[in-house]
């Protein structure tokens, strides 16, 4: 009898051993999938900060320049695409040429979060695109964007670009908050180049040159044109000097109708006038105002 109830117990014992062991097991096994768990959320994590500081190889499409991978990132994501091409372009200047002066002014001017310039666009760009079918059209000097982002609605294929990084980025965004592509990028326009016949539009709203880098600009901007393509423009007049609401303080940066005949002989130009306007566009364009207007088509 002695010896059965020994057998009893030695026999509860062990059950319960093994019972602990298969609870230990279990314990062991969660601590590994939490562990591991862990350490593939710390690798995504880091996988992401690599890919937002453009060492990932994830894609990143943005607002038509690129779309971000997570919504609360777009925003982020633009100011690494702006970096990136703001780095790229000063990597293509000599060590000893300083930044371009001019984009450091324009910078400075669209670095607050306010839409200098608003956020409607040009009513002279609009009023003429809201007249024409879409198609491809350039937008040089944009800014930050009110335009591009405007034909970009009305359908149009859209390539934008301005030498001030913070325009670039401002623009990027309005296309977002708009959900529409644009292809904005940093560049001058000095480096506009002459690929003949590839837009159906372009417009030069407000971009204000020296003389002779007007004149090259002017004539890169015909040979872009397709067939049949119009130009849109609209700038200060050189009775502007007269006036403190906005535009160059160099007489020289104005425009008259007689340069603009002469910088555009080769273009069909269908409409041309100078007018007075009262601009009410953001703090630096408010007032009386001498402007000049042109719509020209490229001979087919």
């Amino acid at each position: 009898m002695n010896n059965l109830f020994l057998q009893k117990i030695v026999l509860l014992i062990e059950n319960r051993t093994f019972i602990q062991y298969n609870i230990l097991v279990i314990v062991l096994e969660i601590l590994l999938i939490i562990v591991a768990v862990t350490a593939f959320a710390f690798l995504l994590t880091k996988y992401f900060r690599n890919a937002r500081k453009g060492g990932g190889s994830m894609p990143v499409t943005i607002y038509g320049a690129t779309d971000a991978f997570m919504d609360t990132n777009k925003k982020k994501a633009v100011e690494i695409i702006v970096e990136e091409r703001a780095g790229k372009k000063m990597e293509e200047q000599s060590s000893d040429e300083p930044y371009n002066k001019m984009s450091e002014f324009w910078d400075d001017r669209y670095r607050s979060d306010e839409y200098v310039y608003g956020l409607e666009p040009n009513e002279f760009f609009k009023e003429v695109i809201n007249e024409h079918k879409p198609g491809k059209i350039l937008l040089p000097a944009d800014g930050e964007g009110r335009n591009s982002v405007y034909a970009a609605i009305k359908g149009w294929k859209v390539d934008a670009f301005d030498f001030s990084r913070n325009a670039v980025k401002k623009a990027l965004e309005l296309a977002g908050k708009n959900k529409v592509k644009i292809n904005c990028y940093i560049d001058e326009l000095e480096n506009l180049t002459s690929n003949k016949n590839s837009y159906d539009a372009i417009a030069l709203i407000f971009v204000h040159l020296t003389p002779d880098l007007r004149k090259i600009v002017h004539k890169n901007i015909v040979n872009l044109l397709n067939p049949g393509g119009i130009l849109i423009l609209e700038a200060f007049e050189k009775e502007q000097i007269n006036n403190d609401t906005g535009g160059p303080r160099n007489i020289e940066m104005l425009f008259s109708k007689e340069e603009l005949e002469c910088d555009f002989q080769n273009l069909e130009i269908d409409f041309i006038e100078q007018a007075v306007n009262n601009i009410n566009v953001g703090k630096y364009h408010t007032g009386k105002s001498d402007v000049i207007r042109l719509i020209g088509h490229k001979r087919k």
